[in-house]
């Protein structure tokens, strides 16, 4: 009588290879994928690369995030100010 296997998907594989100490890098070669791919598995996110701006000292700082609109008027009439001076 031929035994029964169950076959795991890549992601479980992935999964449960992790859970044994492999390393994404590891595992991603005895799966014959991408560590990306690997990572996906495992819902690892991949860090993004931040811009950075050099200020006049020569250290880079994060950039200025782009400014976010102004919330619209309700009422849609329009508000003017007036300096006095």
């Amino acid at each position: 009588m031929p035994e029964d296997t169950v076959k795991l998907s890549a992601s479980a594989q992935a999964q449960q290879m992790y859970q044994s100490g492999q390393s994404v890098s590891s595992i991603a070669s005895s799966l014959g994928t991408s560590a990306s791919t690997v990572d996906s598995y495992l819902g690892i996110a991949v860090a993004i690369a931040v811009p950075l701006k050099v200020g006049s000292g020569g250290h880079a700082a994060p950039a200025e995030p782009a400014a976010a609109p102004a919330p619209a008027s309700t009422t849609g009439a329009a508000v003017k100010t007036v300096a006095k001076g």
